[in-house]
């Protein structure tokens, strides 16, 4: 009962381990147990503002490293929530949105390659992330109010990354190299 209701409380102080200990490091499964237990016990809407609170504060290179350990347990956070599912979506993109519009995108195929502020990896991840909250906005037999206001803050999101980063992206001009541009993916997957 303890850990369900004030568990969330230790997700920061887990992560920061996660993020500061060498990959390397044996301790890091034992921290990736952690956080996969506090998601799996906590109580879902305390998580899921701590997870959006974490993903709000780093800058710079961090923001895709915290995106891209949290982006999972934030998925599986949201589908164990069975109220307002629509607006938790809306507010974790709108979150996550915020965040990556702080990224420089890269333009020379050597920055994308590279990837230094990890921007490409981010809108790989996030496509994996909103799959199954499209999957049940496609797969829904009855059209539901929820339903609706799911599919209009996953719209809202996908015209924002239009807007960016999309629009200020340089795409690999080559045939050959365009299935490796990670932008040009990331565009058709919204399309």
């Amino acid at each position: 009962i303890i850990v369900r209701n004030m568990g969330w409380n230790l997700v920061g102080p887990v992560v920061r381990c996660l993020l500061w200990n060498d990959k390397k490091d044996n301790k890091r499964k034992d921290y990736f147990l952690m956080l996969e237990l506090l998601v799996k016990l906590c109580n879902p809407k305390e998580l899921l503002l701590g997870l959006l609170e974490l993903i709000e504060e780093p800058s710079g290179k961090q923001i895709s490293q915290i995106i891209l350990l949290l982006l999972q347990p934030l998925q599986t956070v949201i589908q164990k929530l069975h109220n307002n599912k629509a607006y938790s979506v809306g507010l974790a993109l709108s979150t996550l949105w915020n965040q990556l519009s702080l990224l420089p995108v890269p333009y020379t195929k050597e920055q994308i390659q590279t990837d230094e502020y990890g921007l490409c990896q981010c809108c790989k991840a996030l496509m994996d992330f909103t799959k199954p909250f499209v999957e049940e906005v496609i797969d829904a037999k009855e059209r539901s109010l929820e339903n609706e206001k799911l599919r209009d803050e996953l719209l809202k999101f996908f015209f924002k990354s239009l807007k960016y980063p999309l629009l200020t992206a340089q795409f690999l001009e080559q045939p050959e190299e365009a299935g490796n541009d990670p932008l040009r993916c990331f565009a058709s997957e919204i399309i």
